[in-house]
């Protein structure tokens, strides 16, 4: 059987046999590495993907958030579903779409099948991305492979020029996996925030479709790629951009930090503080972790944050321990209790 679709988009997922098709070159580098680490799956519980631009598309209303898991992960992490849930529990008027590169799921859990029957607004789907970039500036950066040769972080990379050009084409919010909502968002689009005194931070980005800085983006992606620089098409790329924007008329992005909010004219968007999207700073990532971190009221403590990013990069080896009172463990309770629930049930850690 084939996924099939409600009258709003991905409804309910349905189990099927998974249907061979020909790999694609990138979704063969991804999947070489991951393949070895997958379990193995119940094939009854094997869900094959609706395809994003294929089967499906997002409205162009920006009325979109887009979640996406690069890594050709047939079985997303626990923390990953838990921002998916974040996102669509707090949102209920907003598409909540998670971007897989896989081309199926398991669901050996329930998981997924649960959080949409429990939110009609979740979108569960697939990407192929030569058909996603096809026709937008970073197209020759990921055909010329460079990213996959060259680069030490590949799957990085890709999401880094995935995000940009999802907005680009219809508009709205995306978010890293790794960054839950804390609240409705009631903030403009065409906002970005600092995540330090001198870089902007793109694990969370709100955009009307077809804004002109994401386009040029886009573009000083494919010209600016340097081997072996992390966050090169990420932060270092959008910082330098809106450097190069308005440098001369705003002066430089680090001297904007202590004016923030502020709207830029010369690039057409807001820049808040780091309070918004990343209130804790990488350094101190292992804060979300720690026992008894998060005691006082989560809502005292973030009631100024639309978004809590908890940098996997620098704390994917750190545990959520079930009833440790740490950030994380108050706010996954809090923000995603269905999946909280599911990763607590035969562990205390996840």
């Amino acid at each position: 059987m084939r996924l099939r679709l409600s009258p709003r988009g991905v409804g309910t997922l349905l189990r099927s046999v998974v249907k061979t098709e020909k790999p694609r070159w990138w979704r063969q580098f991804l999947c070489a590495s991951e393949s070895h680490h997958q379990p193995q799956p119940d094939t009854q519980n094997i869900i094959t993907l609706t395809q994003i631009m294929r089967d499906v598309n997002p409205t162009r209303n920006d009325s979109n958030v887009f979640l996406v898991d690069i890594g050709c992960n047939s079985h997303p992490k626990y923390r990953a579903w838990c921002t998916v849930e974040s996102w669509a529990r707090q949102n209920p008027d907003l598409d909540v779409w998670i971007l897989l590169t896989s081309l199926t799921i398991d669901d050996s859990t329930g998981l997924v099948n649960h959080l949409l029957r429990q939110y009609k607004n979740l979108r569960v789907v697939g990407a192929d991305l030569d058909l996603l970039l096809r026709g937008t500036p970073v197209y020759h950066l990921f055909k010329s492979k460079k990213w996959m040769i060259e680069y030490t972080w590949p799957a990085q990379l890709l999401s880094d020029m995935v995000r940009v050009c999802v907005l680009w084409r219809w508009g709205g919010f995306y978010s890293d996996t790794d960054a839950m909502c804390t609240r409705t968002h009631t903030l403009p689009l065409n906002a970005v925030a600092f995540e330090s005194e001198s870089v902007i931070g793109t694990a969370v980005l709100t955009f009307t479709s077809q804004h002109p800085t994401l386009w040029k983006l886009m573009k000083a992606m494919d010209r600016n790629i340097i081997p072996g620089v992390y966050s090169i098409i990420g932060p270092v790329a959008l910082t330098g951009l809106l450097d190069n924007l308005c440098g001369e008329t705003e002066g430089s992005i680090s001297s904007l930090y202590h004016k923030t909010p502020i709207t830029s004219t010369c690039a057409n968007l807001t820049i808040y503080p780091p309070l918004y999207f990343y209130p804790i700073r990488h350094q101190m990532s292992k804060e979300f972790f720690s026992a008894g971190a998060g005691a006082i009221s989560f809502k005292e403590m973030f009631s100024s944050s639309y978004a809590l990013h908890m940098w996997n990069f620098f704390s994917e080896d750190m545990v959520v321990r079930a009833g440790s009172e740490s950030i994380y463990d108050q706010a996954a309770q809090f923000l995603c209790p269905i999946v909280y629930s599911r990763a607590t049930l035969h562990s205390d850690v996840f």
